[in-house]
C-alpha cells in the first residue's frame, strides 16, 4: 500500500482505514522527495506501529526518481530505522516517462 508523503502533492488520498485489511506479509510503501516528506514518513510509520503494534508491518523507503538515494540510505542508517530500501524498478527497466501498453 502507498502512502502519499506531502511531496507527492496527494497527501490526503491515503484512508486510515485501510490498516485493517493488512497483515503482516504486507508492506506500505513511501517514496521521499525531501526532509519534510522523510520526517513525515518516519512519524506516520510510527503512528501504524501504535495503531497496529502486534501487526508488525514492513516498511519500505524510496526515493523519487532522480532524487539522491545514497543521501537517503544515509538518513535511514543514521536515523536507525526499521525499514527496507526500495528503488522503483520499472524505471530502471523503462524509460521514466514511458508508459507500457
Amino acid at each position: 500500500m502507498d502512502y502519499k508523503l506531502p511531496g507527492s502533492g496527494e497527501r490526503d488520498a491515503f484512508h486510515w482505514g485501510n490498516l485493517k485489511y493488512l497483515s503482516d506479509k504486507d508492506v506500505i510503501k513511501f517514496v521521499i522527495k525531501d526532509e519534510v516528506d522523510l520526517a513525515v514518513a518516519k512519524e506516520t510509520m510510527e503512528q501504524m506501529q501504535e495503531m497496529k503494534p502486534q501487526w508488525g508491518p514492513q516498511f519500505w523507503f524510496g526515493s523519487v526518481w532522480g532524487s539522491d538515494t545514497a543521501e537517503l540510505v544515509e538518513s535511514i542508517n543514521r536515523m536507525n530505522l526499521p525499514v527496507r530500501l526500495n528503488l522503483q524498478t520499472h524505471k530502471y527497466v523503462w524509460a521514466p516517462n514511458a508508459r507500457r501498453r
